[in-house]
């Protein structure tokens, strides 16, 4: 093994002691899951660039290979961060995970599925970092080491599923606008190329080689475009009907508080109802007690006197008339 090989390993195990501990203190925090993203999204563009040198290699364009096995060990690098970061991360996407979970082994629902989709293409992308050196192709033959690349294209296809469905700047954060088209470029490129790849017996020289490669970065772009557009108008739909429902939601709530009104007006009425009742019934009440209080005229000593002697003097003057 190269000096250099064996440099950039000791300090790759350096840099990784140092960040799990730097990611245990802050596995509360905000930050790991910032970093756990980011070291995603590197590890993304990493493996296109890897794999797009080994294409174009494969074209007949040699000379950027010679960065290809460095590329691919700063590749295992980032993805190992990237894993370090979701298993220490306590903040937001590992607060209900176990550290198996993260292992590849755990299709238990969907979301466990494209999170296993992950690990297995960390595992693929350190067999094919392991086989990248000049020595261990050397070893495995040109013919061999090619077939094993071949699964290159699974761990494009495992990246792309588990950014796509998972990837938080893909999916839902203000980055979106510009990672969710450049993820689509990148993956229905290197499916392009691959085309391209099977039909290079067909291809009479390098002009037609270039041409070919420009219809399929063409292609990429549309694809891309076409996903982001119609990523925009599912958003669009989705948010008019979220505020549908949020005015179907307002609507209800006015309907029942008019219906809880009505009911308010109408036990009002019927309070006020029994009240006129119960008043007319006092009123009732207190005309009978006030008719059965009344007291018959009383005559007086005086006025029997007078009454007497009414009728005294009636009957002396008609004892007189005789």
């Amino acid at each position: 093994m190269k000096l250099r090989n064996i440099i950039l390993i000791l300090i790759g195990f350096i840099v990784g002691i140092a960040y799990i501990i730097i990611a245990n203190s802050i596995k509360t925090t905000e930050t790991i899951w910032l970093f756990a993203r980011a070291y995603g999204l590197i590890a993304i563009f990493l493996l296109f660039i890897l794999v797009l040198i080994g294409e174009f290699r494969l074209l007949g364009f040699n000379k950027l290979f010679k960065v290809h096995c460095l590329i691919g060990i700063l590749t295992l690098y980032v993805v190992f961060l990237h894993f370090i970061s979701a298993v220490f991360d306590k903040f937001k996407w590992g607060k209900n995970l176990r550290f198996i979970d993260y292992l590849g082994f755990n299709f238990s629902d969907k979301w466990m599925v494209f999170m296993s989709l992950g690990a297995i293409a960390g595992y693929l992308i350190i067999l094919l970092s392991i086989t990248s050196s000049r020595n261990n192709i050397k070893k495995l033959s040109f013919r061999n080491w090619k077939k094993i690349h071949y699964l290159s294209y699974a761990v494009l296809l495992f990246v792309f599923l588990h950014s796509i469905i998972l990837g938080t700047d893909i999916k839902t954060s203000s980055l979106r606008v510009f990672f969710f088209p450049l993820v689509f470029f990148v993956f229905f490129t290197q499916v392009g190329f691959l085309g391209i790849r099977l039909a290079k017996k067909n291809l009479l020289d390098r002009k037609e080689m270039i041409l070919s490669i420009f219809l399929v970065i063409l292609l990429a772009i549309g694809i891309a475009f076409f996903a982001n557009h119609e990523r925009i108008t599912k958003e669009k739909i989705n948010s008019i009907n979220i505020e549908k429902e949020k005015l179907a939601y307002d609507v209800g709530a006015i309907n029942n508080n008019n219906q809880n009104l009505i009911n308010q007006i109408n036990y009002i009425q019927k309070s006020i109802s029994q009240i006129s009742n119960q008043s007319d019934s006092f009123s009732r009440q207190i005309a009978e007690k006030k008719s059965a209080a009344e007291i018959p005229p009383i005559t007086t000593n005086e006025d029997e006197t007078i009454a007497n002697s009414i009728v005294y003097d009636d009957y002396e003057y008609g004892e007189e008339d005789d």
